[in-house]
């Protein structure tokens, strides 16, 4: 697992299938992209000898991977971009799907925002940007709900609470949140 991607690996072909494991469709999990080469490091020998090796591999937990016989340990990276860029050339999409697939990923903040634009440019129906922009809304008046409850700070009126922006800031800075602020100045 990758940040909520289930990766298959096809050891014999060298290539992944990956699977999005928070977005389920009935009883199915839906692919997002694959089957994909896997791209190595950059450098041919270096490419050469990983790909040597590859059947060697153990998937250690999460994303790591280790090939004793070379002594190398890898991190699996996933690239959102070119997993965006395949899920969306497979076949039309909705843009509150895609935004929600997106939202469920850590540091796909510039892919959202170029997939807003996309669908401004194309003159997406209103009511699909409508749903769009509040599935956007929604991930951020969740993410300032949850940190009000762990730091009430009380204002005048019972039942409200306060949540300065630079701690709001600092928790959403991983995710794919947009913020006001990002939505102003993009």
């Amino acid at each position: 697992l990758v940040d909520n991607l289930l990766v298959v690996h096809c050891v014999e072909r060298m290539v992944c299938i990956l699977f999005d494991i928070r977005h389920r469709q009935a009883s199915m999990v839906p692919c997002l992209c694959g089957p994909c080469s896997v791209v190595g490091a950059q450098d041919s020998e270096v490419e050469a000898s990983t790909q040597a090796s590859w059947l060697g591999w153990d998937y250690l937990s999460g994303s790591t991977i280790l090939d004793a016989a070379c002594g190398n340990i890898f991190k699996l990276q996933v690239n959102m971009g070119a997993i965006l860029q395949e899920f969306l050339a497979r076949a039309p999409h909705e843009l509150p799907v895609v935004l929600r697939m997106l939202l469920r990923r850590t540091g796909c903040r510039d892919q959202v925002v170029q997939l807003l634009r996309k669908a401004l440019m194309t003159k997406t129906r209103s009511a699909e940007l409508a749903q769009g922009f509040h599935v956007l809304n929604a991930a951020y008046r969740q993410a300032i709900e949850s940190m009000s409850s762990k730091t009430v700070v009380s204002s005048r009126s019972a039942g409200q609470a306060t949540v300065s922006l630079q701690e709001l800031q600092a928790l959403i800075s991983y995710q794919s949140v947009l913020s006001e602020k990002d939505v102003v100045t993009q």
